[in-house]
């Protein structure tokens, strides 16, 4: 929810064609993401812009796996 609320913010609506609008929604990928030390599947969206993909910033902080790796 927080992923798609990003790209909702990037992005805007999901259907409504914008001409100009930098940036795109781009499907959906495989990912993983860590929740209480565990590493889970998911689903991301990906953005896309004329000079290519760019990274979701609340994917990445879900990404880090600081708080698993002081566990073990």
């Amino acid at each position: 929810m927080i992923m798609d609320d990003e790209v909702a913010w990037l992005t805007g609506n999901r259907y409504p064609r914008r001409p100009g609008r930098g940036l795109r929604r781009w499907s959906l990928v495989h990912g993983s993401v860590v929740v209480h030390g565990q590493k889970l599947p998911t689903r991301r969206p990906r953005v896309r812009s004329q000079r290519g993909k760019m990274k979701l910033g609340s994917y990445e902080l879900f990404r880090q796996e600081e708080a698993m790796q002081r566990q073990v």
